[in-house]
């Protein structure tokens, strides 16, 4: 009877634990689709070798447009690692700080400042998602990380879904995604598909060249919305406890109203009196200083083409070269997929490139 009632016991424990890994799976299947250029991304950091990068890049569309990681390699010698995805919020930033740190220890972040422009009234659920989504079903800072975002969304009357078990648990978002037939082998097998290019995105857009106007001049400031200012000053205050240089960026761009323009001025003096430096690329000087093209290295308003990211990048490395002490991994076999990176990206670009150049 004892080994009856063992036997019973285990046969349950099996089904239990064969339960639990179903429901996982089930949770990694259905979410952002393998596809997913920010979800490439996310498995091309998850995938780095431990501990070997020297600087992660942190924001919106504005860093995986800008900062070509495989050229400033191949120049510099650095692994800057574009961790962005698209409309990711300023509020994110610590947590994604503390996500990276759980396998590399970069001498330098760099964070994207644009987001100061936005507040609860109109942060966006896919810009949650595409961070949240992502990381490990059971990771605590993935919980953290989306109470976070939620605290924030809940200060405004955007149209984020608050209900936090959707994004604890994304089969309840993206079940539909069955019988709407929208999964691939991909997504079914795990695949993992990595970003081949360190997170600078390459696609059609990078191609394009549509002409703008120069970014809008004011030195006046405004206030920030209490929210955005409150999840700045908890950014300084996280950014006092790293172990690692701090570097804040403004990347150029020219779609701007002149209260967006203001409330950059703040932000830009905020941080400045927490003592660390800003690159403000919308600044008139240094704007003259990078030199771009406003006719020819724009595929829109907000977004560098591969020639105006070329131009951008080499600028920004330069800054670096000249202010911080990073390694040089050039002649080191174990930045092999550095060199791929950018053999990749020359392979990618050659055709269309020499037309744009024309």
């Amino acid at each position: 009877m004892k080994s009856t009632a063992k036997n019973t016991i285990l046969r349950f424990v099996i089904f239990l634990c064969i339960l639990f890994l179903v429901f996982v799976y089930l949770n990694k299947v259905f979410t952002l689709p393998e596809e997913d250029e920010n979800t490439k991304i996310f498995n091309s950091f998850y995938g780095e070798t431990e501990n070997s990068l020297d600087g992660i890049y942190l924001g919106s569309s504005a860093v995986n447009r800008f900062w070509n990681a495989p050229l400033a390699y191949h120049e510099y010698g650095y692994s800057i690692f574009a961790f962005s995805t698209s409309s990711q919020p300023l509020v994110l930033y610590r947590n994604l700080i503390r996500e990276a740190e759980k396998t590399q220890s970069p001498k330098l972040y760099i964070l994207e400042l644009r987001d100061v422009t936005e507040s609860a009234e109109n942060i966006m659920e896919e810009g949650i998602r595409r961070v949240t989504d992502n990381m490990p079903l059971f990771s605590l800072n993935r919980i953290d990380t989306i109470n976070t975002a939620l605290d924030y969304a809940e200060q405004g009357e955007s149209k984020v879904d608050k209900n936090r078990m959707d994004y604890y648990l994304p089969i309840i978002k993206y079940h539909s995604m069955w019988t709407q037939n929208e999964l691939s082998a991909n997504d079914l097998l795990l695949r993992n598909t990595e970003d081949p290019s360190k997170g600078f995105l390459l696609g059609n857009k990078s191609f394009g060249q549509v002409s703008q106007e120069k970014p809008l001049q004011t030195g006046e400031r405004r206030p920030l919305a209490k929210e955005t200012e409150d999840a700045l000053r908890k950014l300084l205050d996280y950014c006092d406890t790293l172990d690692a240089e701090v570097l804040f960026v403004l990347s150029p761009y020219s779609e701007q109203e002149e209260k967006e323009r203001e409330w950059i001025n703040e932000a830009v003096r905020i941080v400045e009196e927490k003592g660390y430096p800003v690159l403000n690329f919308l600044d008139e000087e240094l704007l003259e200083d990078l030199n771009l093209d406003w006719d020819k290295h724009y595929y829109d308003s907000k977004h560098v083409n591969i020639l105006g990211a070329e131009v951008y990048t080499k600028y920004l490395a330069e800054y670096i070269k000249a202010h911080y002490d990073l390694a040089d991994h050039r002649d080191d076999k174990q930045y092999k997929s550095w060199d791929e990176a950018y053999e990749y990206y020359l392979d990618f670009t050659k055709e269309k490139r020499a037309q744009m150049e024309e």
